[in-house]
């Protein structure tokens, strides 16, 4: 036994016991430009995520592209209304 445990703490700040933090390194922007997307993380009511989710698997498309879809139209009634 190597006396490590992997018991998690309320010291430990949810990292587990003799272990040390890691931070992940960033993803690296491209450098010639070729994403036309970025990392976009929110919170949102647990029902949403179901409807999206199976609109996604009916529509057969991603979350992703079901999500900017929607966004999209979103700020295109939006635009209309208020302007650019």
């Amino acid at each position: 036994m190597t006396g490590i445990s992997l018991k998690k703490t309320t010291t430990s700040l949810g990292h587990y016991d003799n272990v040390p933090a890691q931070t992940p390194a960033p993803d690296p922007e491209p450098e010639n430009g070729d994403k036309d997307y970025a990392r976009f993380n929110f919170i949102c009511d647990k029902r949403f995520v179901k409807k999206i989710r199976v609109i996604a698997r009916i529509e057969g498309v991603s979350i992703r592209n079901t999500i900017g879809k929607t966004l999209s139209e979103w700020l295109d009634k939006y635009e209309g209304k208020n302007g650019p």
